[in-house]
């Protein structure tokens, strides 16, 4: 079993640069029922930094998926007034949000597609109520990783349990720089100073349009609005305390593409898993923006569902550069899970974009969103495209090409 003292590491990380919870704040930690002891350590973290309390709300995916089979799809997917006024009340009064994330993968294989998807609209509504207010007021928000057992035991299948479980915890940690000895908020902090700078080098290339190319067949022009802005690190000298790191661990410097500028074929590189489903080995072509054939190995009943989730799922929201040479990737695993998976490869989004990409633009008017050609949906699902061999080059605005990515590494 994980040490304590790794534990308490843990939620060091979270707690303090995660969410960078100040004292008074309200904390919302949402976590998996198997996660108790990182949830009571984040708790202990929480309360010795000065919080005025911790809001924690658990789930169990085995209920989940009972309800999914069982329930009639429209309480499913209902999100209860009570579940919206809870976090609401505490997000109203500054409240930051950890989200622990702890998947099971291929438990919801069994379940029907359509009652598969009133699931996922339900975490996705209950979602966006916290998205909500992070446009509208800023909230700061984390979302991190928490083995359990089952998860440990398909990234492990050769071990028992209880060792497949140490051995996924003892990865995570290594994943997050968390160590017996360093400090893993310090070491995250001189990782975004280093990576800021290739944000920094897109930003002043002036970029029209990125084309991407690899031997799976990718091939793809992503364009982009003339005020978009790539985000990723953080320069220490700039960083001020209220400055998280919303995704733990995070690798990836991004942007939101001009939804109308995407054309061409783009091939996946590892499985998605959306609404607790495999979708696996996945093309997509877009034009003029849109998704226009969608082909899948796996999952193609729910790849369709994803699409046609509502128009702006067919748009893309973000694209980003991730590296083949930091630890993630380097694993060669597949984690069966978004959050670690993006973050071993570049990747996509389909749904929506982020208005902090493009300086000056409202954070909740869509009406501005859509004259900035800034994607909006009721989802954003990231996908993985990058592979060992993938090579972008960009062109400037003044018709410059600048070779930015060779064989998975900036140039």
């Amino acid at each position: 079993m994980i040490r304590q003292e790794m534990l308490d590491r843990y939620a060091h990380l979270l707690v303090d640069l995660g969410v960078a919870l100040q004292p008074g704040e309200y904390l919302i930690l949402e976590g998996d029922a198997e996660s108790y002891e990182l949830i009571r350590a984040v708790t202990k973290r929480a309360m010795e930094k000065g919080a005025r309390d911790v809001l924690v709300f658990l789930r169990d995916a085995w209920a989940d998926k009972y309800r999914a089979r069982y329930g009639a799809a429209e309480e499913v997917s209902a999100v209860r007034p009570w579940q919206t006024e809870s976090l609401d009340f505490y997000l109203r009064q500054g409240a930051c949000s950890l989200l622990l994330e702890s998947p099971r993968p291929f438990l919801m294989e069994d379940v029907d597609t359509d009652r598969a998807r009133s699931l996922g609209t339900f975490r996705n509504d209950l979602r966006n109520v916290i998205r909500g207010h992070w446009g509208k007021s800023g909230t700061r928000w984390c979302i991190a990783c928490a083995p359990n057992r089952e998860w440990a035991k398909t990234l492990y299948p050769q071990l028992p349990e209880e060792e497949a479980l140490d051995a996924w915890w003892e990865k995570l940690m290594e994943i997050c720089l968390v160590d017996g000895e360093s400090d893993p908020v310090e070491n995250w902090i001189a990782f975004a100073d280093g990576y800021a700078k290739h944000a920094q080098r897109l930003n002043d290339l002036d970029i029209d349009y990125i084309h991407f190319q690899n031997g799976t067949g990718t091939d793809l022009r992503v364009g982009f609005h003339a005020r978009a802005r790539w985000v990723g690190g953080c320069e220490r000298a700039k960083r001020g305390p209220l400055d998280n790191m919303g995704n733990i661990p995070s690798n990836e410097v991004a942007t939101s593409p001009d939804c109308r500028r995407v054309d061409g074929t783009v091939h996946s590189a590892r499985p998605l898993f959306y609404n607790g489903a495999l979708i696996d080995g996945f093309t997509l072509t877009f034009r003029d923006g849109r998704v226009v054939e969608a082909r899948a190995q796996k999952g193609q009943e729910m790849l369709d569902a994803l699409l046609d989730a509502d128009e702006g799922s067919r748009y893309a929201g973000e694209v980003a550069f991730v590296e083949k040479d930091r630890p993630l990737a380097r694993s060669g695993m597949i984690f069966y899970n978004t959050l670690l998976d993006e973050n071993a490869a570049c990747h996509m989004a389909l749904g929506r974009g982020y208005a902090i990409c493009i300086p000056g633009l409202s954070m909740t008017d869509t009406d501005a969103w859509a004259a900035a050609h800034l994607n909006h949906s009721v989802q954003h699902v990231d996908f993985m495209f990058g592979t060992d061999d993938l090579c972008a080059t960009a062109y400037t605005k003044n018709g410059e090409a600048v070779e930015l990515f060779r064989n998975g590494l900036f140039v």
